[in-house]
């Protein structure tokens, strides 16, 4: 009797012994996986395994390892058998549509949500992804009603908001879209996100003070929101207030060198400065990134023109012609240049070309040296 006792006391203390153990495993392998250790993650998780076959905690421990190593066929075959333990664990279904998301699936991700919103109707998450898997395959019907739901669900999604707002702006529908995003900041005042909305469908408005004052306050939450800055940029060349642009613009091209348009607004800024040679170096980055930009050589024979740099003015010209034959500000800053030349025939003839191409300071040069555009 004693012994059936000692031995019914080990098993309890074995069992304990395993399950501690087994947990162990479990938070080291949850320690080696955040700090990017797979290898041993991927051992310890297969430890806990061989102590309880069937722990789902060591199954999607082992998913998420072949996840981040990119193994993508034994990721899913793991979270499969997640889902094969217990079929109302929402991790593998989600952990096996995340992959084929970042595989530009979307067709296979939308099942396993759907899939997802079967064990749990009422879970935003699921709802809120397949209408932004709706909206990245144009499905705009879908989305709506998928982002609507999550909002039934979750009336604080801001997120939701935002993304109905960005598919009613996709529709052309600006008052809907507008709506949305106002919402969307209403539920969260610090969106950063919810502020560059609005402020890029004012500028798309046409109303530019008023996506001044939005991206201004984007900047006052994130000093250093690129695309704010860049599109305060934008307004300000716009607006011909060469030194808030070259101001908000410095910024962008520090933080971002390779933002070559910001970097050709940069020159051109500089340029309406009179500060030539910083021109020159702004719009020779914008060139060496986008080397296609016909208005960036364009400007840059305008900053060697104006420092009587004239050879390289014309070796700028000649690239900005290649690119666009048919641009009259081209043609024109070629007449100016054979003038310079007293090339009186090859100052005639693009003067000509750019007239045709219904140029009026061509025009009115014609005019007034009484030579008639044949």
């Amino acid at each position: 009797m004693l012994n059936k006792i000692l031995s019914k006391f080990s098993y309890f203390k074995f069992r304990n012994t395993l399950k501690t153990n087994v947990d162990i495993y479990l938070n080291l392998g949850e320690e080696y996986l955040e700090s990017g250790k797979f290898d041993q993650a991927l051992d310890v998780y297969k430890l806990a395994l061989s102590a309880n076959a069937y722990n789902i905690e060591a199954i999607l421990g082992i998913a998420k390892v072949y996840h981040e190593i990119k193994k993508e066929s034994e990721a899913i075959e793991n979270f499969k058998k997640a889902i094969n333990i217990n079929s109302r664990d929402l991790r593998g279904y989600l952990g096996i549509a995340d992959i084929y998301v970042e595989h530009l699936e979307f067709h296979k991700a939308i099942e396993y949500h759907q899939q997802v919103l079967k064990i749990r109707p009422n879970y935003s998450y699921s709802s809120y992804q397949l209408g932004l898997l709706y909206f990245r395959l144009n499905q705009n019907d879908k989305a709506i009603t998928a982002l609507v739901d999550t909002i039934n669900n979750n009336p604080n999604y801001d997120k939701a908001f935002l993304s109905l707002g960005k598919v009613y702006e996709k529709n052309g529908d600006a008052t809907k879209a507008l709506s949305y995003f106002q919402k969307a900041m209403e539920c969260n005042p610090e969106s950063v996100e919810a502020y560059l909305y609005l402020a890029h469908l004012y500028e798309a408005k046409k109303m530019d003070n008023i996506a001044v004052d939005f991206y201004r306050k984007v900047i006052t939450m994130d000093s250093k929101n690129e695309d704010a800055f860049f599109r305060l940029g934008v307004i300000y060349s716009k607006f011909g207030s060469s030194d808030l642009a070259i101001d908000n613009l410095r910024k962008v091209a520090v933080m971002n060198p390779n933002n070559f348009e910001a970097q050709f607004l940069l020159g051109t800024a500089y340029l309406n400065k009179f500060k030539f040679a910083l021109s020159i170096q702004h719009l020779n980055i914008a060139i060496n990134g986008n080397n296609s930009s016909g208005k960036s050589y364009l400007n840059l024979s305008k900053a060697y023109k104006l420092q009587n740099e004239f050879d390289k003015q014309f070796e700028a010209l000649k690239a900005a012609y290649k690119l666009n034959e048919s641009d009259p500000e081209v043609l024109v800053e070629f007449a100016e240049y054979y003038g310079y030349k007293d090339d009186r025939q090859s100052q005639i003839k693009y003067y000509s070309d750019a007239a045709l191409l219904h140029n009026e300071k061509a025009k009115e040069w014609l005019r007034n040296n009484n030579i008639e555009v044949s």
